[in-house]
């Protein structure tokens, strides 16, 4: 169900935080969804990412959107898996 085809999930699944820098710096478009309409932000909530509040802080990021398979909302994902 994850789209690792996806450069940023990619790095938030391996914990790179570099790569997830690198992101950042470029301006990427953090609001890309994998199959379960999971962001980077989901993905790094739901392992305790380091880099979690920085993509918080990112523009535009919605910490409020809920993902398609579970309905989670980041804060959940990182609520649920402390």
């Amino acid at each position: 169900m994850l789209e690792v085809d996806s450069e940023i999930h990619g790095a938030v699944l391996n914990n790179d935080i570099n790569t997830v820098e690198e992101f950042l710096k470029k301006e990427t478009d953090m609001n890309v969804s994998d199959k379960g309409s999971r962001k980077a932000l989901h993905l790094a909530a739901s392992y305790n990412r380091p880099f979690t509040q920085k993509l918080l802080s990112f523009p535009d990021v919605d910490a409020n959107k809920p993902d398609a398979f579970l309905k989670w909302t980041p804060p959940w994902y990182a609520d649920r898996t402390k």
